[in-house]
């Protein structure tokens, strides 16, 4: 049961966007359930009015998507179930109910999304993943599809130009035996000329398909630099699947990393040569980086200062302000500057006030972020802050490709950073009508402050 105040909040309308904040067990999980099980009687009370239900033997269209979104993913399925549960009350009525077990699309782009999608209840990880997928060009294929081909041409050009080299240096030598053997015979020069002339005629004909050769290797080349540059400059997942491609559920440890970067070392491997087995030993190792990883690789491995820091104290001041920030999220380098950084309000995050360690400063921590994002870089690797600013760049550039999300709810709010909530808050279709609910006294994600 509800109270009146609970009761308002849950027939609330989109009119404005709406911050519960409580302690542990005062109802926000329920209230935000039962906000969308409210909506979602609405739209099958109007749906049924309509008689836009299975009748005429077509599914349902999905004119209401919400999305129920938590960090915890084992409150994610067990609202889901509470939810399903539910929806069993209209069993046998010609409406549609949840599947018993989760679908979660490819990517929220119309055609990967069902008439069995929506309402969703969604992981925080996964959500990045969804949106990660969807907020790409719709040319990407072909772009990938003329990058691999031009790569193809430029390997085939090289590879002749080197059969062309050894061709060329093959007749240099044979001109050379026969020159000396030529001259042993002791002929007449205008006969030693004449011989010599016809030996020297196949090395100028050797020594210019080389010439030629080259060149082609460099248009290539060429070719291939516009083509991955074409690609490079795409709006593109983020995270990817070995096989080059978006949007599957598999998780972001098990993906490969930022297709721009590993476009730039592709270019590379194309100019030293490299097999196609060394270069995909390379990308095999790309993986996340989170608190756990930041603290036992980064914190073991590095050099830098950190007398009086803790690893999971400065990984919170990355995280959540370095580069989960609201001025994190518009700045092109995707992180605040020192300067923005050690200018932050005293009170905001653990290096600003008072009760920071002796001899601990934001300029000590913003040193040791400085370490962190080179020994992220040298081995291409990525954090989840990577994702979201990029995410949000494509999201700005090309517009939000998916379906339209009506109505969102996010619980547990405090385990989400600033850039997290305004990329969230760009792809909903009413900003109006989001719900938050959190508790400031408990974090479940470690990192986020």
């Amino acid at each position: 049961m509800c109270d009146q105040l609970e009761d308002e909040i849950i027939n609330q309308t989109g009119e404005e966007a709406l911050l519960l904040v409580g302690r542990s067990g005062t109802g926000k999980t329920t209230i935000a359930m039962n906000r969308m099980w409210v909506a979602w009687q609405r739209f099958y009370a109007a749906a049924s009015s309509e008689k836009t239900s299975t009748e005429s033997g077509h599914p349902l269209e999905c004119d209401w998507n919400c999305v129920f979104v938590t960090a915890n993913e084992v409150l994610v399925h067990a609202v889901r179930d509470v939810f399903r549960n539910m929806q069993l009350s209209y069993e046998g009525q010609g409406v549609r109910i949840l599947p018993q077990d989760a679908e979660i699309p490819t990517s929220l782009r119309p055609e990967a999304v069902t008439e069995r999608t929506f309402p969703m209840f969604v992981s925080a990880q996964d959500w990045l993943l969804l949106l990660d997928a969807t907020a790409c060009c719709d040319n990407l294929d072909d772009l990938r599809a003329s990058c691999d081909a031009q790569q193809e041409a430029h390997t085939y050009a090289v590879s002749e130009q080197r059969r062309l080299d050894e061709d060329f240096g093959d007749a240099k030598a044979v001109f050379a035996a026969s020159e000396a053997e030529l001259k042993a015979r002791r002929l007449m020069p205008s006969e030693l000329s004449a011989e010599l002339e016809k030996h020297q005629v196949l090395v100028k004909e050797a020594g210019n398909k080389v010439v030629r050769a080259r060149k082609h290797a460099e248009q290539c080349h060429q070719t291939l630099k516009q083509a991955q540059k074409r690609l490079e400059d795409a709006a593109k997942p983020f995270i990817e699947t070995a096989d080059g491609r978006g949007g599957t559920r598999s998780g972001m440890l098990h993906r490969e990393g930022n297709l721009t970067k590993l476009l730039r070392q592709s270019e590379i491997e194309a100019n030293d040569d490299e097999d196609d087995t060394a270069a995909q030993g390379k990308t095999a190792s790309r993986k996340e980086i989170d608190a756990f990883s930041f603290e036992q690789e980064f914190w073991c491995d590095s050099k830098c200062d950190k007398v009086g820091y803790a690893a999971s104290t400065v990984w919170t001041e990355i995280a959540s302000y370095i580069k989960g920030s609201l001025g994190s999220l518009h700045a092109d380098a995707g992180h605040l500057s020192q300067e923005e950084y050690t200018s932050l309000p005293r009170k905001l995050g653990l290096f600003g006030s008072d009760l920071r360690s002796t001899g601990t400063s934001r300029e000590g921590v913003f040193l040791i972020f400085n370490a962190y994002e080179e020994w992220k870089r040298r081995r291409g690797w990525y954090d989840r802050m990577d994702v979201v600013h990029d995410l949000y760049r494509r999201v700005k550039k090309v517009g939000y490709r998916g379906v339209p999300i009506h109505s969102m709810s996010i619980d547990e709010v405090q385990d989400f950073t600033q850039a997290e909530l305004c990329l969230y808050l760009e792809v909903v279709q009413n900003p109006n009508d989001v719900f938050l609910a959190g508790d400031t006294c408990q974090t479940i994600a470690r990192g986020v402050g």
